[in-house]
């Protein structure tokens, strides 16, 4: 039993029991906070990359871009970016204006105290309309930007999985991909862009920073057992921290690089070998976990007498399969900004980054007009000595 169905009235249309009553918010946004959100996703570029919002047969959905808006709105609001949320915050936590603005009709959602089971079973199936056309219209967006859509709450088998993955992954839909990663940076980089112009970042050098991090997601790894693939068909086996690799005769471990896994093992499963008690102490420091790998780009300074007060935002971000080309996916993380004119100078990035093949990176900043700076361990540099302030060193 339920506020919104406190007799547990089922739906008259399908027999079926009424959702539970929305968390409706307990504040309401003003108009200004919802037109600097609509002004900023309206000025990223985002609505030109998103498809077009034809009508279909059946209830009306709304705009695509009230759903995205809606569902940033949501994140405001300190609740989450589920679609749910998105339609509790459209409706009611949005003055009868900003509705207006974001296309969103101004119905009366709310349940009176003391209403009368006809009243409360009518608001009750206007939130159920309205609830519909929202998920229909996020539905039908999601679907024209998947590269391979499928039911993503539906058990998949390793083989009908590894179908998608290949699509995923084909050729002739890297564009669609790369659609999704761009709309996903333009929205990142349409707040940085305006603190940009009223000069937050006037003491910033202009230096990149990229690192790679996990991020955890909903579906369990692959079951290999029972055949049956996991929810999170692109995610895969995240090594936190790299291996612990010992070097040379003196038994020193060498500095861990966070490199993921190798490419084309992130879903395959591990064979069954017997090992023996020195491989498995060797393994016991590596932290296997089933995530998705983010690389990011943040503004730095390759120097400390180069570090002023700029803010500290991300400038760039490639959700990816873990251990798959870290250089290209971090040439796409920053390569937003670079075309606006943010980056210049240095490029940072850690070993797991640095060493990937020149061809795939450093040639490629190069090409931009960026140095890229790595570093060695201490006990295989030559320092040579100091020639106006740079180390000379030999490695």
């Amino acid at each position: 039993m339920s506020r919104k169905n406190p007799e547990d009235k089922p739906c008259r249309r399908t027999g079926l029991a009424l959702r539970p009553a929305p968390q409706a918010p307990g504040r309401t946004l003003s108009d200004r906070i919802v037109r600097q959100v609509f002004d900023l996703v309206r000025h990223s570029g985002v609505l030109e990359r998103l498809p077009s919002n034809e009508h279909r047969p059946g209830p009306k959905g709304f705009p695509f871009r009230t759903v995205l808006i809606g569902l940033i709105l949501s994140q405001y609001m300190g609740k989450s970016a589920n679609i749910n949320d998105a339609w509790e915050t459209l409706f009611f936590a949005l003055s009868p204006g900003s509705k207006a603005l974001l296309d969103v009709p101004d119905v009366d959602l709310h349940i009176r105290e003391g209403a009368t089971r006809e009243e409360i079973d009518r608001v009750a199936h206007h939130q159920y309309a309205t609830s519909k056309r929202v998920y229909r219209s996020w539905s039908s967006m999601t679907r024209r930007l998947d590269p391979a859509p499928h039911d993503r709450r539906k058990r998949l088998s390793l083989r009908e999985a590894k179908k998608i993955r290949r699509k995923w992954n084909a050729r002739d839909n890297q564009d669609t991909v790369r659609n999704l990663e761009v709309i996903a940076q333009d929205l990142i980089l349409a707040p940085v862009m305006a603190s940009y112009r009223r000069g937050d970042f006037a003491r910033w050098p202009g230096h990149i920073a990229v690192d790679d991090t996990p991020v955890p997601v909903w579906g369990k790894e692959p079951d290999y057992h029972q055949d049956r693939a996991s929810l999170e068909i692109t995610a895969g086996m995240y090594v936190k921290g790299g291996t612990q690799k010992k070097s040379g005769p003196s038994g020193k471990a060498a500095a861990s690089t966070n490199t993921g896994t190798p490419r084309g093992t992130a879903n395959k499963p591990v064979p069954r070998k017997s090992k023996s008690g020195k491989e498995k102490k060797a393994k016991a420091s590596e932290k296997r976990e089933f995530r998705y790998a983010m690389m990011a780009a943040f503004p730095g300074h390759g120097h400390g007498d180069l570090a002023g007060a700029y803010p500290a935002v991300c400038l760039g971000m490639i959700l990816r399969t873990p251990g798959t080309e870290p250089g290209p996916a971090a040439l796409r993380a920053i390569q937003p900004a670079f075309e606006r004119g943010l980056v210049k100078d240095l490029f940072c990035a850690d070993r797991g980054i640095t060493q990937a093949k020149p061809h795939n990176l450093h040639l490629q900043l190069l090409k931009l007009g960026l140095n890229a700076v790595k570093h060695y361990n201490d006990d295989k540099v030559d320092r040579q000595g100091e020639f106006r302030g740079m180390q000379l060193v030999g490695g």
